[in-house]
């Protein structure tokens, strides 16, 4: 079942990238698909059954709020799904729909986009909430802002390019049903490169993806790729029991320019304000350490010539952090000096 969740999702992501440059009018023609389809004449709008790309994702309904509820007071059984974007208008509605497998609402929260995200989410029927000038650019705020807007119930985080699996709804279902613990992690499937990740260490992290509304610690999200702490029990999910499908990029110049660079300044950032200062020898041997971890004892090597490059991008980054703790340095010395 999972095979054929991810074949589906992979190729029509595949697809998409092939014919990038007839992406927009595409996006454009699905848009209008979908909201010819909705039953505008219901004031709760129903969200379409089935994937216009014909994946294997479960489907639900959500409702929208009022622009001017401060809060969603859910019951101890209902999900709310909150997912952060930026400029995510050709993907934002197909995880909405993906998110109502569980959710039975979704909040969106719209970190200044400049393209039709925000209109695209309202359409497909979720709650969009503008993302505060001070959590713009923090993905770990931008959540935590969502999170702070539900009170009871249980909370879904997702990125829009995530997608919920059948055989993950069903599991998280039956955790939601017996409410014995206080959040659940499981695995997320990285779809990179045209495909998909399964050794190097991906497959085996576990992330707290879903979890009660009043569990999670408001101190959380000060550093970023931090998971959700909770106070609680956590279960965890096997892959065998489902994953969450994440569509990551399928080519190496938008992984290293979107993802690699913007977070590697960010956690050289962190670091350095913590007291971590450039060193040679790092600069000189962790990329390559990195790499074959990665390739050798985490078995990225089973993904083949993906796995190499995969491998190869993650030592990078650790090389990459060290540079800018270098020009970081380099800066504030300068600095000083012409101070004195």
């Amino acid at each position: 079942r999972l095979v054929g969740s991810e074949m589906c999702i992979r190729d029509s992501h595949h697809a998409d990238r092939e014919h990038g440059t007839r992406r927009n009018d595409r996006t454009q023609v699905h848009i209008v698909w979908r909201w010819l389809c909705l039953d505008v004449g219901n004031s709760r709008s129903r969200l379409l059954r089935g994937s216009p790309r014909g994946c294997s994702v479960a489907h639900g309904s959500t409702k929208s709020p009022q622009s001017s509820d401060k809060v969603l007071n859910m019951s101890d059984d209902e999900v709310v799904a909150v997912i952060a974007a930026r400029n995510e208008a050709a993907q934002i509605a197909d995880a909405i729909r993906s998110a109502a497998s569980l959710a039975t609402r979704v909040i969106v929260i719209d970190d200044f986009s400049t393209d039709e995200t925000a209109e695209y989410a309202r359409r497909a029927g979720a709650w969009v909430v503008q993302a505060q000038p001070e959590a713009s650019g923090n993905v770990e705020r931008l959540f935590k802002q969502g999170f702070s807007l539900v009170r009871h119930g249980w909370i879904l985080r997702m990125d829009a390019d995530e997608r919920v699996t059948d055989d993950l709804a069903r599991s998280l279902r039956s955790f939601i049903s017996t409410g014995e613990v206080s959040a659940v992690r499981f695995a997320r499937l990285n779809v990179l490169f045209g495909g998909a990740v399964r050794h190097g260490g991906w497959l085996e992290a576990r992330q707290v993806g879903l979890f009660r509304a009043d569990s999670w610690d408001r101190s959380w999200g000060n550093t970023i790729h931090q998971q959700v702490a909770v106070v609680g029990p956590v279960a965890t999910i096997t892959p065998r029991d489902g994953v969450m499908i994440h569509l990551d990029y399928d080519e190496v110049s938008e992984f290293v320019e979107r993802s690699l660079m913007r977070y590697a300044r960010q956690e050289a950032q962190e670091r350095y304000a913590m007291g971590r200062r450039f060193k040679v020898w790092r600069l000189l041997l962790r990329p390559f350490l990195r790499t074959v971890w990665k390739l050798t004892v985490r078995g990225g090597v089973l993904d083949g010539s993906r796995g190499l490059v995969v491998a190869s991008l993650l030592g990078f980054y650790d090389g990459l952090i060290e540079m800018y703790l270098w020009e970081m340095g380099r800066s504030n010395d300068e600095s000083s000096k012409s101070k004195t």
